[in-house]
């Protein structure tokens, strides 16, 4: 993890996802490695990002407005097999995210949406 932690922090759940911010194209997607702490969620490029290598996203829980799991339909599924489910964070100034887990993903979609209605104290809609 090249994000340091805060002092009494630490990480709760980890795994792989991509990241896009909620308006954009399917092609601006960011692949890398995401982190629920007990304070906040923490997205760090993959090395295989040549444009974005270094990009991290850091969003305080208490700045999280609404989460959503978009699961998709049939078509989109035999198409896009690996990728049935992404989690859609809004916060509070009304900036979107994408968070596209794959089925093979580990630690599971059901996982990170525990861990982060535990650590956020809300419920995480699903759609």
């Amino acid at each position: 993890m090249k994000t340091e932690l805060k002092q009494n922090k630490e990480v709760v759940i980890q795994g792989l996802v991509s990241l896009r911010k909620d308006n954009s194209s399917v092609f601006s997607s960011i692949s890398g490695k995401l982190y629920l702490t007990n304070q906040r969620l923490i997205f760090e490029a993959g090395k295989m990002n040549i444009f974005n290598r270094n990009k991290i996203v850091e969003i305080n829980l208490s700045d999280i407005q609404s989460i959503k799991i978009l699961k998709r339909n049939l078509i989109r599924f035999l198409i896009f097999m690996f990728i049935p489910y992404t989690l859609v964070l809004y916060t509070k100034t009304g900036q979107g995210y994408r968070l596209t887990f794959s089925v093979i993903s580990k630690p599971s979609i059901d996982s990170w949406v525990a861990a982060i209605e535990g650590q956020a104290g809300m419920p995480v809609k699903i759609k």
